[in-house]
């Protein structure tokens, strides 16, 4: 079992970051790389609002995404472990730490071959926000009018049901 903590320090000034790419593949490296001369993107002209590029000869299309409202896209870094293991934690169970490394808006998301659409993961979460954002707002006298309309119609049609058929 491995324990994670995230630490956001207010003093820590956010940036945002520009042109973030979410792209469906596994990259065993950090560090720099030459990304605007190797990864072009271009406009694909077979599908009306998304992108093309090539990754190692292989074609990704994508498309930009806005974060939903009232969300804010956070990019979380690992630092470099410093000092020694506390008591809790060893080489083999280490505690992982995590700090807030920028901010993000939009981003471009990609898949391999097929263009985005309407069902794609990233589409679904989105969707899922909103419906997750009307779950727990509160309720409204309107909302509570339609409730208690619905529920005695509902026992009206059992005592109708009950008395007649």
């Amino acid at each position: 079992l491995m324990t994670a903590n995230i630490t956001i320090k207010k003093q820590d000034p956010l940036y945002e970051v520009g042109n973030l790419h979410l792209l469906p593949i596994t990259i065993k490296h950090t560090g720099s790389a030459k990304v605007k001369k190797y990864f072009r993107v271009k406009p694909d002209p077979e599908n009306e609002g998304i992108v093309k590029a090539h990754f190692r000869g292989r074609l990704l299309r994508g498309k930009e995404q806005a974060v939903p409202e009232g969300y804010t896209g956070v990019i979380f870094r690992e630092p470099e472990h410093q000092g020694a293991y506390s008591e809790d934690e060893s080489e083999e169970n280490p505690t992982r730490y995590w700090q807030v490394g920028g901010t993000f808006e939009k981003m471009t998301y990609w898949l391999r071959e097929d263009p985005p659409n309407e069902n794609d993961y990233l589409n679904r979460w989105i969707h899922w926000t909103q419906v997750a954002s009307v779950m727990h707002s509160p309720i409204t006298l309107e909302v509570n009018l339609i409730v208690f309309l619905f529920y005695f119609s509902l026992r009206f049609i059992s005592l109708y049901y009950f008395l007649f058929i």
